[in-house]
């Protein structure tokens, strides 16, 4: 048995071991093993040798099969199918109800040893990729069971099955996508289950690894489950769903204008149509009206950044608000925190209201609450000023921490608002920072300047849904004619030099 192709009940404890012996990658057992297994040091595992070349020399003998007897395998070796739902067993997936889902469940609780269900489904794995065209259909009924291996009690199961499925969806991937909308996708949200939500995000990010551009029409109807769980309270749902959205936040520049997927409701394609446009495009953000009176008439411009920071806190995402200087950036962030205590007044009782912080830098703290007691009532919202120590100061540091004005400070903003998003600082660095930092070289190849120029390209369409920027010679049109005055001060005698 090849433990780096099947997943081993017995060793695969945590998420953290999958991570370590780099399992949660969908290509992670072709090419490089291959290289590996010319380059044994006289150290190595001999099991772990003679599992891979077990393991490869059965997979040539079952592509021969199929290769062979074509859609007449199973017809002419039974033996195959019958080693395929040995313990999967095949049902349709129309007209599964709650009761047939039940007593699949019990089908595979009923088997003590989660190895046996691993190593059948690793079966149905390995002959996805190869089987006959004719008979890909009926490689479909073991899914309901294997979908329901998703959500199993051991991880390596959850694992197993989650790549199984990644490998049918490859070569079926309007069927297997239809059911993973409707099967897996609920899986996220199902908080009485943290082995489902483990086993669907799991499944998600491999599909996002294993298929590529081939997820781009269901891009936006993935994004959104997967946003409301962001925040889940289980640190591996949080971290597979948050790289998922990432990986396929530049897919949905893509998706626009592509035709919906066959078999897919029109009201979840028209919601999910509408988030789409909107968050790729804010100018398609309906007006945010403020849920109190704004001591103040807002600009154009203005509107349309509390309409998209409106917008970011509907669907609970964070966003950085970048404006030049002197275009309101208080005044808008001020409002829309005004606003939602408004509506929490409104929806709840008052007693309970949590207050809201601002962290800003000690020269600015008197700036915001000025502008809180200029524009809104303080009835609605009081300042509480509070300017802690240099020591105090310093333990918030490594959460905002600059990096000299360099790429890095984008990943350190997005690692306060959403971790995980930009990968980590290593991550970060070698995808962008280093090709960014090697085209800025006045000297650097043409081969450099173009990878800084895709790099800078992928990390635009990576952010740009989460930041807004405004200069002034954008709004120009909506500022005010400039104002010079001209104030003479006389100089202090500290100030004066006297000439002999």
């Amino acid at each position: 048995m090849d433990p780096r192709e099947t997943p081993q009940a017995g060793v695969l404890s945590s998420v953290e071991v999958i991570e370590d012996q780099d399992l949660m990658s969908f290509e992670s057992s072709s090419s490089r093993q291959k290289s590996k297994v010319h380059m044994l040091s006289p150290g190595e595992d001999r099991s772990r040798v003679e599992g891979f070349i077990s393991r490869r020399g059965s997979e040539l003998a079952l592509k021969y099969l199929c290769v062979k007897y074509g859609g007449s395998l199973f017809e002419k070796l039974p033996k195959i199918w019958n080693c395929l739902v040995e313990f999967i067993k095949p049902c349709t997936m129309e007209g599964l109800n709650a009761e047939d889902e039940k007593l699949i469940d019990q089908a595979i609780e009923s088997i003590r040893d989660p190895q046996i269900l691993i190593n059948n489904i690793q079966v149905v794995h390995s002959i996805a990729p190869i089987l006959d065209e004719t008979l890909k259909p009926k490689l479909l009924t073991p899914l309901p069971c294997i979908f329901r291996c998703v959500c199993h009690s051991h991880i390596a199961v959850r694992l197993s099955a989650s790549r199984c499925i990644t490998a049918i969806a490859k070569s079926m991937a309007l069927d297997v996508m239809g059911a993973v909308i409707e099967n897996d996708v609920p899986m996220l949200g199902d908080m009485t289950s943290v082995h489902g939500r483990q086993g669907a995000g799991m499944l998600v990010s491999l599909l996002v690894q294993g298929l590529g551009l081939e997820l781009v029409p269901y891009s936006p109807l993935l994004v959104v489950p997967l946003l409301k769980c962001m925040g889940d309270c289980d640190h591996c749902v949080r971290q597979s769903v948050t790289h998922s959205f990432a990986a396929l936040v530049p897919l949905l520049l893509l998706a626009r204008g592509i035709s919906p997927p066959v078999g897919l409701t029109e009201s979840r394609n028209k919601e999910d149509a509408q988030f789409l446009e909107q968050l790729v495009d804010n100018s398609h953000i309906d007006d945010y009206k403020l849920s109190f009176e704004l001591k103040v008439t807002l600009r154009r411009y203005q509107q349309e950044g509390i309409n998209w920071l409106a917008f970011l806190k509907r669907f609970n995402l964070r966003g950085i608000l970048c404006d030049d200087m002197g275009l309101g950036k208080t005044l808008q962030a001020s409002a829309i925190v005004a606003s939602d205590i408004a509506e929490h007044i409104a929806a709840n009782n008052a007693n309970d209201l949590p207050p809201s912080l601002i962290v800003c830098p000690s020269t600015l703290v008197g700036h915001w609450v000025y502008e809180i007691e200029k524009f809104i009532d303080s009835s609605l919202l009081t300042t509480l000023q509070y300017i802690g120590s240099a020591q105090e100061r310093s333990s918030l540091q490594p959460q905002f921490d600059k990096h000299n004005n360099n790429v890095l400070d984008l990943w350190s903003l997005f690692d306060s608002l959403m971790p995980g998003f930009l990968g980590t600082e290593r991550q970060f660095q070698a995808t962008y920072g280093k090709p960014l930092l090697a085209a800025r070289d006045p000297k650097c190849s043409a081969k450099d300047a173009e990878a800084g120029a895709l790099a800078m390209e992928a990390l635009h369409k990576q952010v740009m849904p989460f930041l807004l920027r405004r200069t002034k010679d954008e709004v120009l049109s909506d500022l005010p004619e400039k104002i010079i005055q001209d104030r003479y001060c006389d100089l202090a005698e500290s100030c004066t030099v006297k000439v002999v």
